[in-house]
């Protein structure tokens, strides 16, 4: 009964052999806060022979706030590399008033264990020291390619990013790995401060010998990918104009192809001027007009939509027309939305899709495009279930009641859809053919991906278990019941765009969300969401039964309960 046990014996209970009752004995001790403890507990943490006690008892100071630096600074020493990791996490919020200590955190770089390094370089970014960035650059090079050092020494760069790129590039390896220099210049763009980014593309562009494209390729992408990420456009940094438009115009393919997207953050009237020219050159070839296309999102909205338009036109091919929808999509002006609808009747499926992807990810347009739809531009069957949830679940409430009613007569009622297939239970359902037609229907959801091996939907292995009945209410009414983590989220940026999807990871400064589409993840920055929520409506697009036959419903179903 450790609830009744003295102070005194709570702390002793902490070096026993009994793992619940170490574990218990440090969450009353720390519930308590009896000062008594203390003393006994830094004598343990000094003199106790057990490891696992030493270490509680460090974690139960912590616990009560009486952890000293001169105690943290001795544990750093202790002759087991777990304490020592351990130690280092509880030295952090002591470094900034002792200065012994952080000296002692310092030499910890000479430690021999390699997770005692993983923590350093985690903890040096808590170090207010000019040698800490020599540190988190002798981690780097040490241990080049080991993806977990490259998440801990970047996670300590902060607002460093740029003058440890530079320190970087003075080192006989430079970077090291082509994989952190992308992910350190993301860092970089991510800030887009104009001084920095000039003198990364500056430095990038000066580079020489057999490497050279390798590092730029890695590094413009990554810069290229912070500007994305923080929503950055027309980033004005006229020094570094010349040297970018020398990798835009680089044979090398990679590098070329990253200058580009690199470019359509920023400003460069040279490289607006050629790619107008470029995007309208009919003997050119389309992969060349559609790089060019794309490259004028970076130019001024009145200089570039003209072009944009003439590439809108039916005549052209339609990856021309989806790179000019795409490029739009990047503006934040009125004019967008009247110039994506002017041509609506014209665009091929892909088209249409990317057009109307545009016109929902900025909530300023979807009073414009409700007015399409009222107006019958646009039919209601050119929307899925997602696009439909981004205006029934848009934060207006004037579009929301507009939107519901223009989608109420459009089989919302998925209740009468399911009872109306009932029949479908009765059927004989081959398994061999539902295979098939759930590979191509549901298995870009519902099984793993190629790349990156996540899931959009649930595993559905062990639905085999399920009724008929169960199966077929499942797949024509997926809202009915959504498994939480499978939840669908609207997020809508400070920009006024709206993203959806699953959230797949986050950490204290992103959210990244994968949505249905093959684009790939979204990463969006926290301090730009202004509104996020979760949606009543599933992924799933609810009405399969405009794609799929009752047959096809029983072959699926057989094929489920079959077991994947």
């Amino acid at each position: 009964n450790l609830g009744a046990a003295s102070t005194a014996e709570l702390v002793r209970q902490l070096a026993s052999p009994n793992g619940w009752n170490r574990e218990t004995a440090q969450r009353l001790l720390v519930d308590r806060q009896d000062r008594a403890a203390i003393p006994l507990l830094e004598e343990m943490a000094a003199k106790n022979e057990m490891p696992q006690a030493r270490l509680r008892a460090l974690w139960t100071l912590e616990g009560l706030s009486a952890l000293s630096p001169a105690l943290v600074e001795r544990a750093l020493h202790d002759s087991h590399p777990a304490i020592r990791e351990n130690v280092l996490r509880l030295s952090e919020p002591l470094l900034a008033n002792s200065k012994p200590l952080t000296s002692a955190v310092l030499a910890m770089a000479k430690d021999p264990e390699p997770r005692v390094q993983l923590q350093l370089a985690f903890t040096l970014g808590e170090v207010q020291d000019p040698r800490a960035m020599r540190l988190l650059a002798d981690l780097a090079s040490a241990h080049t390619g080991d993806r977990w050092f490259r998440t801990a020494v970047l996670s300590s760069v902060h607002d460093s990013a740029f003058p440890f790129f530079a320190m970087l590039q003075q080192r006989p390896k430079r970077w090291g790995d082509a994989q952190f220099l992308s992910a350190l210049c993301a860092l970089i763009g991510a800030r887009h401060k104009a001084p920095e980014m000039t003198q990364a593309i500056n430095t990038l562009a000066g580079l020489r010998g057999g490497d050279a494209e390798l590092w730029q390729a890695a590094g413009l992408a990554g810069l290229g990918r912070g500007l994305e990420i923080s929503g950055a456009s027309g980033l004005k940094i006229p020094a570094a104009e010349a040297s970018l438009m020398k990798m835009v115009e680089n044979p090398a393919e990679k590098t070329q192809k990253a200058a580009r997207a690199l470019a359509q953050h920023i400003e460069l009237r040279a490289l607006i001027q050629k790619a107008s020219e470029q995007a309208l050159a009919d003997k050119l070839p389309v992969p060349a007009r559609e790089m060019a296309v794309r490259s004028l999102r970076g130019g001024q909205f009145a200089v570039v939509s003209p072009v944009l338009r003439k590439v809108l036109d039916p005549k052209e091919p339609p990856e021309l027309q989806a790179a000019a929808v795409d490029s739009l999509a990047a503006f934040d002006d009125s004019a967008v939305s009247s110039i994506l609808l002017d041509n609506w009747r014209t665009y091929d499926p892909e088209v249409r899709k990317r057009a109307l992807l545009a016109l929902l990810e900025n909530r300023d347009r979807a009073p414009v495009l409700l007015k399409a739809m009222e107006s019958h531009q646009i039919e209601p069957s050119a929307f899925d279930a997602s696009a439909r949830d981004r205006l029934l679940e848009n934060p207006d409430p004037g579009v929301r009641q507009r939107a519901q009613a223009l989608f109420l007569n459009s089989g919302s009622d998925r209740a009468k859809v399911v009872q109306a297939y009932r029949g479908v239970a009765d059927l004989t359902g081959d398994p061999a053919r539902g295979k098939q037609v759930f590979e191509k229907n549901c298995g870009k959801c519902h099984l793993p991906r190629r790349l990156g091996g996540q899931r959009v939907g649930p595993d559905l292995s062990g639905v085999n278990n399920k009724t008929k009945e169960e199966l077929l209410t499942s797949i024509l009414n997926p809202s009915a019941e959504i498994e939480p983590r499978f939840t669908n989220y609207v997020v809508v940026t400070q920009d006024n765009r709206m993203h959806d999807g699953i959230i797949v990871s986050e950490t204290g400064g992103t959210l990244t969300l994968r949505g249905d589409s093959e684009e790939g993840d979204v990463t969006i920055l926290r301090q730009n969401i202004s509104e996020i929520r979760a949606s009543s409506v599933s992924l799933m697009p609810d009405d399969f039964e405009k794609q799929l036959s009752k047959q096809d419903l029983a072959d699926v179903i057989a094929h489920l309960r079959a077991g994947l």
